[in-house]
């Protein structure tokens, strides 16, 4: 599921994506305001990023099973 925040950064669930672990899920954030639009961060340590980093614009809910 795409969310848009603010005017430069894009975000992408993938609740299905076990890369981190099982039923771990991931989530992606583009920066899209840069020349060429790309991945801002593919690999986010434990505690790395946060809401409140994001301006507390994103919250992420599992989908209902």
């Amino acid at each position: 599921s795409p969310a848009v925040l603010g005017a430069s950064r894009l975000a992408v669930s993938a609740y299905y994506d076990d890369a981190g672990g099982t039923d771990a899920g991931s989530v992606y954030l583009f920066q899209i305001n840069a020349y060429t639009p790309g991945l801002f961060a593919e690999s986010v340590a434990d505690g790395a990023i946060t809401v409140n980093k994001l301006g507390g614009d994103l919250r992420l809910k599992r989908p209902a099973e």
